[in-house]
């Protein structure tokens, strides 16, 4: 059975890649409290909920930047 998972969660995980961008996920865990291993789990998950980030080829991560509307 799939996990459900939080959309209040998922928010609070996004707007700590916002404040912190560059961070490892381990650093985002320490930081909201949580255990590595559901920050990981939560990751795949953002991009369901519109929720836009990327990860460097080091692991950090970055919320996907806005682009700028088309004249």
């Amino acid at each position: 059975m799939p996990r459900t998972v939080s959309v209040d969660r998922l928010w609070h995980l996004f707007q700590a890649i916002q404040r912190r961008p560059g961070a490892r996920p381990a650093d985002l865990a320490r930081e909201l409290g949580w255990h590595r291993s559901q920050v990981i789990r939560l990751l795949p998950h953002l991009d369901d909920y519109g929720y836009l980030v990327y990860e460097d080829d080091e692991g950090r991560l970055y919320p996907y930047p806005p682009t700028e509307p088309r004249v």
